[in-house]
């Protein structure tokens, strides 16, 4: 969905997400996209859920890290935007849960998005009532078929 709407911008270009060799190992980059106006390189892991183990947090902050500055090198003339997109709330005024963890990944200077946020970077409007809509009709969509 985040690639889709992406595309619906022509401002922003959508670059090659998936499996990529990066310091020599095999990464995973879940989204990434160019901004060439303002020369932003935007990169962002995706979390539906973002009450991660102990142990899954901290390779998820080495990994965002590392792909910063890894995308450091290979843009030099662009700004690097990165963080997590925690995609399935539309800002973080609902959440009860995980908040420790966004603190956590905060502390470490990992940014994390909610939807409202991310769209406003790409800039579509899409009011929250909309937002869940769109899942709720998925949801009867599949309970119909």
């Amino acid at each position: 969905m985040a690639k889709e709407l992406i595309k619906l911008n022509p401002k922003f270009e959508l670059l090659t997400c998936g499996i990529q060799v990066i310091n020599d190992k095999k990464k995973d980059i879940d989204l990434i996209f160019k901004d060439e106006t303002n020369k932003i390189i935007y990169y962002r892991e995706l979390k539906a859920n973002i009450e991660l183990d102990t142990e899954k947090l901290q390779a998820t902050i080495a990994k965002c890290k590392e792909i910063e500055k890894y995308l450091e090198t290979i843009y030099k003339k662009y700004k690097i935007d990165s963080g997590i997109l925690n995609w399935s709330v539309y800002n973080r005024i609902i959440l009860k849960n995980g908040l420790s963890n966004i603190r956590t990944f905060e502390n470490n200077g990992i940014k994390i998005n909610h939807m409202e946020d991310f769209l406003n970077i790409i800039q579509i409007k899409c009011t929250e009532d909309d937002y869940y809509l769109y899942f709720k009709n998925i949801g009867e969509m599949l309970n119909n078929s």
